[in-house]
């Protein structure tokens, strides 16, 4: 997966070329996924931790990530915002 660096706004605050999927993070504990997604791109306000199979909605909100995870709390997809 190629990663794109996008733009967004936070307040009055302009983040340029801010992350938008995190592929190094596959394999990591969700809590240090979630932990480095919110640092690294201070535009996401929502980091849903949610074990593989968790039904979820469709819709895309640029400020959400989802971090799935196995039982053991691994990461097991890459997250993207969405």
């Amino acid at each position: 997966m190629k990663q794109r660096a996008i733009n967004c706004v936070k307040g009055k605050e302009w983040h340029l070329n801010v992350k938008s999927s995190w592929p190094e993070l596959v394999g990591v504990e969700g809590e240090v996924a979630a932990d480095t997604i919110k640092r690294e791109n201070p535009c996401i306000t929502t980091v849903a931790i949610l074990l593989e199979g968790t039904p979820v909605t469709r819709d895309y909100i640029i400020t959400r990530v989802c971090v799935w995870v196995d039982e053991k709390g691994i990461v097991t997809k890459v997250p993207i915002i969405g």
